[in-house]
């Protein structure tokens, strides 16, 4: 029988915004999603909820921090991408639940 291998995300220069804080909560997360995905792969129900609640919450000071960095900034469409950001947390939450 093969070995199931967990799908990862590699942080590459492709994904670095530039903001330092910015960059390194995207690596945070990152670490986060690929331990949910470890998990789901050996079949670890506690450690994949453990994970998505610590995902959820690293998610929302996130979102907090580029929401403030986008408002400071007048960034063009910012209502429609904190929508999104709201939008995100539901289905994370979804998941979870």
């Amino acid at each position: 029988m093969n070995k199931v291998e967990p799908l990862t995300i590699e942080w590459s220069d492709d994904l670095v915004i530039g903001h330092e804080n910015i960059d390194d909560e995207h690596k945070k997360i990152i670490e986060v999603v690929n331990i949910i995905s470890q998990a789901i792969t050996v079949k670890n129900l506690d450690k994949c909820t453990q994970m998505m609640t610590a995902f959820i919450q690293l998610a929302k000071n996130h979102f907090n921090s580029e929401e403030k960095i986008l408002l400071e900034n007048d960034y063009p469409d910012a209502k429609s991408h904190i929508e999104y950001h709201r939008i995100l947390l539901v289905k994370a939450q979804n998941i979870l639940n």
